[in-house]
């Protein structure tokens, strides 16, 4: 997927999680789901790391959303419109196997137009893309290793799992 993440990175540096997501069953718990997402990001890490020394830095980061833009920016025009957003969506949702695409796919794209005018610039793309990354950087280095994703899925996991105990206690 991940050939996805802005647009299909938000496409393939920011969907990448939502894609994920998106690809677990509805009957999946979230634990399930919170595995399938960390085995997403670990697999998005790795092709990140395009020098293989162990880290996603910044221009990785960017290389891999130019990509993803590029590829989504089906008419080249330096925009994303509705009409190639909407062929992300669909995109995604093939690749899932057809089911029906989650409301939060739209939400995405939409929070990634941040002047609100209907269409996803280069520049809206790139601060839209791998927040999910981003926020790994526990030492805020500018570059995230394996061992602050490691960390940071460890810390979803525990969140779930007291999210959960607080429900199960209800």
């Amino acid at each position: 997927m991940i050939r996805i993440a802005a647009a299909a990175l938000a496409a393939t540096v920011a969907l990448a999680p939502l894609a994920a997501s998106a690809a677990a069953g509805d009957g999946d718990t979230r634990q399930d789901r919170l595995q399938k997402r960390a085995e997403m990001m670990s697999k998005r890490f790795d092709k990140l790391d395009k020098n293989k020394d162990g880290a996603v830095d910044k221009t990785e980061m960017e290389a891999a959303s130019k990509r993803a833009f590029d590829r989504a920016d089906t008419n080249k025009d330096g925009v994303i419109d509705e009409a190639e957003a909407k062929a992300i969506r669909d995109r995604l949702a093939e690749r899932r196997g057809d089911r029906p695409a989650k409301a939060n796919h739209k939400d995405r794209l939409a929070r990634a137009d941040a002047d609100k005018d209907g269409k996803i610039t280069r520049d809206e793309f790139a601060a839209s893309a791998a927040p999910w990354l981003m926020r790994a950087d526990s030492d805020k280095d500018g570059k995230v290793t394996k061992a602050e994703l490691d960390d940071y899925v460890s810390t979803l996991q525990k969140r779930a799992e007291k999210a959960d105990a607080r429900r199960a206690a209800q």
